[in-house]
């Protein structure tokens, strides 16, 4: 059985977003993989609001010691985490390829990912593909003129 990297007690096994990860529920820290943390990241199943109030009763600050891993036990490194406002950083295991990131550092990695452009367009995206799909005669409008436009660059 694992355990946390902070508090030394037995991880548990959770579902994050639709995806497996560990959780230890003394400081709500999760181990992940780096694979899985960019899945969550992008996932719009939890509301900014969820999101918000996660971040704001779990986040106590970043951890500042290097962490071992709760695998192989080795010092894990401080990677930094990007987001619009606050200068986080994960911890990563090399050897290992998990990632530890502190109570609410999730929450605000998904929260800085939901206001990124990339994220803002891939929903206005969704928007139109529901409404199109909504709409037949609307669609069929769509699927005319997709016919209409000219192939790739195939001669270039």
């Amino acid at each position: 059985m694992r355990a946390c990297p902070k508090c030394h007690i037995p991880l548990t096994n959770i579902l994050y977003e639709g995806f497996d990860a560990m959780k230890c529920l003394q400081c709500n820290g999760h181990l992940v993989t780096p694979y899985r943390m960019e899945f969550i990241k992008g996932s719009l199943e939890k509301s900014v609001n969820d999101l918000k109030s996660e971040a704001a009763s779990e986040f106590k600050g970043d951890t500042v010691p290097r962490l071992k891993c709760p695998r192989c036990h080795f010092p894990m490194e401080k990677n930094p985490i990007s987001l619009p406002v606050l200068k986080l950083k994960s911890d990563y295991c090399r050897s290992c390829s998990l990632v530890w990131l502190d109570g609410g550092e999730l929450a605000l990695l998904q929260l800085g990912y939901q206001v990124s452009y990339k994220s803002l367009n891939a929903q206005e995206l969704q928007s139109r593909m529901k409404a199109l799909e909504a709409d037949p005669e609307r669609k069929a409008i769509f699927e005319q003129r997709k016919k209409k436009m000219p192939k790739g660059d195939e001669d270039l």
